[in-house]
C-alpha cells in the first residue's frame, strides 16, 4: 500500500478532506490487501513509465507528472493480483468507478492507462474501448491518446516507424496488435464484444446501461479485462449514473473484492459553503483545476438556484435534479445598491449569449466586506422587439425606458456587440 500512505500524506501536508466514501475505499484496499499478491513492481513501473514518455497536451507542452492520489488510483487499478480457477495469476480488478469534479483531467490520466495498456500490457491482439454517449464525447478521450503520438518522443518514433499507428477501425500498436477503438452507448452494438479495457467516459449522460453488455464480453473472454465509469457528476437521474452511485455506496459492494469505488462528492448540500470541504470532490484542486476557476464558478452562482445546480452535481460530485439551494432567500434578496461598490474592486463577468431568440445578458459580480453585488446588462436585437406582440412590447418599452434592456440593431448578437458596453461599465465603474 504504498502510494495509498503517499497520498494520505499528501492530504495531511495539503488539507485535503476524504469523505466517508473514500475512506470506505481505503478501509477495502486494507481488507484486499491482506488477501491477495501486493503488484507494487508493476504500479511502479506503470507510473515511472507515464512520467518518462508521456506529456500535458493542452497548454503548456511539459512531461506529465502524476499527483500522489493520481499514483494511488493507479494503485487500486493495477495493483493486485489473484489466483482464478485454472490456476492463472490474473489482474484482480476488474472495475473501477472514478466520480470526479470537472477539470480534474479525467480524460488525460484515462489516456494514459489506455496507453500502458496497449505497450506493457502484454495483451497480445487485445482490444480496448472509449464508450460515450456520442461520437463527439467519445472522441475525446480518443483524441487525447492519438495527441500522444506527437507529443511524446516514444510514441512518435513509434508512429514513424509504423508500430504505432492509426487505422480505420482506431489506433493499433503493432507489436502486440493491440488496438484502441471509440464506440458510442449502443447496447445492440455492444453485445459479443470481447474487449480487456474499456473506459465509459461521463456515465452521467447514459440513460440505458450498457456497461453488462459490454462487460459480458469481457467476463466470458479475457483473463484480464478491466472497465473504468468516469463521470463529473450531473443532472439526469434514474439513469446509469444514478444507479452506479447506489451500487459504490452498498455494503454488498465493499465486500466484492474485484472492484473499487472512489466517489468524491460532498457528503451533504450544507458542506458547500465552507471552502475548504471542497477538497472532498476535487482532491486535486490547485493543480486541475484551479481554485480560482472554481471560486469564480461558485461565486456567479450566488443568487442563481440553476446556476448552484450545476456548480452542486458538476463540481461537487452530488446527484442533483430539483434546485437546491446552499444561499438563504435573505443571502439572494435584491436590493438597491450604489455602482461604487465595484471601484477598484475584483469583479467577475459572466456571459450568457443568445445569438437570437431570446435575451443576452452580461452580469458584473464582486464582493465587498462579505456581501455579493450583481450587476446585470441585458441586450437582444430591435426586430425581435419588433415582432412582438402590443401587450409584450409594452412591457420590454418600459424596460429599455429604464435603461433595464438594450437593444441592437444588428440581425443577432455577436459577443463582440457587447465589448463595448463591458468597457463602457468598467470605465464608469473603475472596476
Amino acid at each position: 500500500m504504498y502510494y495509498l500512505n503517499k497520498m494520505l500524506e499528501y492530504n495531511k501536508e495539503n488539507g485535503i478532506i476524504i469523505n466517508k466514501y473514500i475512506r470506505k475505499t481505503i478501509q477495502k484496499q486494507i481488507r484486499i490487501h491482506n488477501k491477495y499478491i501486493y503488484r507494487y513492481d508493476r504500479v511502479t513501473q506503470a507510473i515511472e513509465w507515464i512520467e518518462d514518455n508521456f506529456y500535458l497536451t493542452t497548454g503548456n507542452l511539459m512531461k506529465i507528472e502524476l499527483l500522489p492520489t493520481q499514483k494511488w488510483w493507479y494503485e487500486l487499478m493495477l495493483g493486485y493480483d489473484m489466483v482464478d480457477e485454472k490456476g492463472v495469476q490474473v489482474n484482480l480488478i476488474n472495475e473501477i468507478f472514478l466520480n470526479l469534479g470537472r477539470g480534474s483531467g479525467k480524460s488525460s490520466l484515462m489516456a494514459t492507462r489506455v496507453l500502458n495498456w496497449m505497450i506493457l500490457g502484454g495483451q497480445y491482439g487485445g482490444e480496448s474501448l472509449v464508450i460515450a454517449y456520442d461520437n463527439t464525447q467519445a472522441r475525446h478521450v480518443f483524441d487525447q491518446v492519438r495527441n500522444q503520438t506527437e507529443a511524446s518522443d516514444t510514441l512518435r518514433v513509434y508512429n514513424e516507424n509504423k508500430i504505432f499507428k492509426s487505422t480505420k477501425q482506431g489506433l493499433e500498436f503493432t507489436s502486440f496488435k493491440t488496438t484502441f477503438k471509440k464506440q458510442t452507448n449502443d447496447t445492440l452494438r455492444a453485445q459479443g464484444g470481447n474487449s480487456s479495457l474499456n473506459i465509459f467516459d461521463e456515465v452521467h449522460t447514459y440513460g440505458e446501461d450498457i456497461t453488462e453488455s459490454v462487460n459480458k464480453g469481457s467476463r466470458q473472454k479475457q483473463d484480464n479485462w478491466q472497465s473504468i465509469y468516469i463521470t463529473s457528476g450531473g443532472l439526469k437521474r434514474d439513469g446509469l449514473y444514478d444507479k452506479l452511485v447506489e451500487r459504490f455506496k452498498s455494503e454488498e459492494e465493499f465486500y466484492n473484492d474485484r472492484s473499487f469505488g472512489l466517489l468524491y462528492m460532498l457528503e451533504n448540500h450544507e458542506q458547500v459553503k465552507d471552502k475548504k470541504n471542497w477538497t472532498m470532490a476535487l482532491p486535486l484542486i490547485g493543480n486541475v483545476p484551479k481554485w480560482s476557476g472554481v471560486i469564480e464558478e461558485y461565486e456567479l452562482a450566488q443568487g442563481d438556484p440553476a446556476l448552484q445546480n450545476k456548480f452542486l452535481a458538476f463540481n461537487m460530485g452530488l446527484p442533483m435534479q430539483d434546485t437546491a439551494y446552499y444561499f438563504t432567500p435573505q443571502d439572494t434578496k435584491l436590493t438597491d445598491f450604489n455602482l461604487s461598490v465595484f471601484n477598484k474592486n475584483r469583479t467577475y463577468v459572466g456571459i450568457d449569449l443568445s445569438l437570437i431568440g431570446d435575451l443576452t445578458a452580461v452580469s458584473f459580480v464582486c464582493e465587498l466586506e462579505g456581501k455579493t453585488y450583481s450587476h446585470t446588462l441585458t441586450f437582444s436585437v430591435r426586430s425581435q422587439y419588433e415582432q412582438l406582440d402590443t401587450e409584450q412590447q409594452e412591457l420590454w418599452t418600459e424596460f429599455v425606458d429604464r435603461g433595464e434592456l438594450i437593444l441592437l440593431d444588428t440581425e443577432y448578437i455577436n459577443v463582440n456587440d457587447l465589448i463595448p458596453y463591458i468597457n463602457d461599465f468598467r470605465s464608469k465603474t473603475g472596476c
